[in-house]
């Protein structure tokens, strides 16, 4: 499953480049379009057509992209309250139910592509199968991706919120999914020490181990000779 995995992931790394491209190829066309429009009052009639199809391609690749990742917008607040056997219940369900649509969207996608093959756009003179043909190509993909992630939660890849007790050396480190018996401090102070020795490796990380100035958007990150205090760290609302 892992080299299927793996396979599909170069799939999805072609469907990121082309949205790329075709997301420029929109953006150019309609930039130039509206240039033209209204301040040479000479619009281009075929703008409409191309960034449609590029808009039809790039969403149904787009939708492909985020089953194949399984992060498309969910509701959690529930799901993550039930119990674990429950929440691979409704993954299964969920796969399944998707899989079941990727499927007739491409069976009816096929149908309607074939009828519209013939038809032509009136300011490109394309094929209007052309814009109906994303559901098939990416209805295809969207039915593998779903039925490897239906695979993969049936052998056992379960959701993070599934583990409820983690125990290391003997001590209980996680219970009901809340961390237990871990020293913040000591764990703070612990990365500062690793930040500094790889500061102290990497000369290239010395503006940002020891920045001469606050820099814009960036997290607050001063690492330097005495340690911080947690405390007035918290007040201060910084992050280490």
């Amino acid at each position: 499953m892992g080299k299927i995995k793996k396979g599909l992931g170069y799939v999805v790394a072609v469907e990121q480049y082309v949205c790329c491209a075709l997301l420029v190829v929109m953006l150019s066309i309609c930039f130039v379009a509206v240039v033209m429009r209204y301040a040479f009052n000479s619009p281009i009639v075929w703008s409409e057509e191309v960034i449609l199809t590029c808009l039809i391609w790039f969403g149904f690749m787009c939708i492909s992209i985020g089953i194949y990742r399984d992060d498309h917008i969910a509701i959690e607040g529930v799901f993550n309250k039930l119990p674990p056997l429950a929440r691979k219940a409704l993954t299964v369900f969920r796969h399944v139910l998707l899989m079941v649509f990727c499927m007739f969207m491409t069976y009816y996608g096929w149908k309607i592509f074939k009828i519209n093959l013939q038809k032509r756009l009136p300011a490109t003179h394309w094929s209007q199968g052309l814009q109906y043909f994303p559901m098939v190509f990416s209805g295809v993909l969207m039915t593998v991706y779903s039925i490897v992630n239906l695979i993969e939660t049936l052998i056992g890849n379960g959701h993070p919120s599934d583990v409820d007790l983690v125990v290391v050396d003997g001590e209980i480190r996680l219970r009901d999914g809340k961390a237990v018996g871990i020293n913040e401090r000591e764990i703070l102070l612990k990365a500062e020490e690793e930040a500094l020795e790889t500061a102290k490796r990497a000369k290239h990380l010395h503006p940002f181990a020891w920045p001469e100035k606050e820099h814009w958007g960036q997290t607050k990150i001063y690492f330097d000779e005495v340690r911080f205090d947690l405390d007035e760290n918290r007040k201060d609302g910084g992050h280490y």
